[in-house]
């Protein structure tokens, strides 16, 4: 059953999603930032998700970095090679457990699966990024899985 508040939301702005080729050690997983005019929109997605009852999903197009953004993590003076995806993939289920975090790039882009505290950590970081502040990430549980997993917030 689709939740009839988030299958209206409409993706506005620019969301970049990225991780690096080149010093993944020091910048593991993946990285997200978001001009105002985004951060704005997925706040409200991330609202109506957290009001629903059953499982949701949506999808928004994503742009590649530009030069400006990759200087921010300062990946090797922001010349470290790099990939980006062309969606990402949101699935939120309040029936999973608080913590649940999976990340799963594929051929279509990056698909990020979240129960509701992991859905309140990635809303407070999109909120932290128009505070012009990031440079931490969020993930899942296991240690184990954490540098392919985690997703890093950037400021613009």
């Amino acid at each position: 059953m689709s939740d009839p508040n988030v299958a209206k939301w409409k993706p506005a702005g620019i969301t970049s999603v990225w991780r690096y080729l080149d010093n993944a050690r020091n910048f593991p997983g993946w990285h997200l930032t978001a001009d105002a005019e985004s951060c704005a929109a997925l706040q409200q997605l991330f609202e109506q998700m957290l009001l629903a009852k059953y499982s949701v999903k949506t999808s928004l197009l994503t742009c590649p970095p530009t030069q400006e953004l990759l200087c921010v993590p300062n990946n090797q003076g922001g010349k470290a090679r790099w990939e980006s995806v062309e969606k990402l993939h949101l699935k939120f289920d309040p029936a999973k457990q608080d913590n649940h975090w999976i990340v799963n790039p594929a051929s279509d882009g990056l698909h990020i699966e979240i129960g509701r505290g992991k859905l309140e950590s990635l809303r407070d970081g999109v909120r932290d990024i128009t505070r012009g502040k990031g440079d931490y990430s969020i993930g899942p549980e296991d240690d184990s899985q954490y540098d392919e997993q985690c997703l890093w917030f950037w400021w613009q």
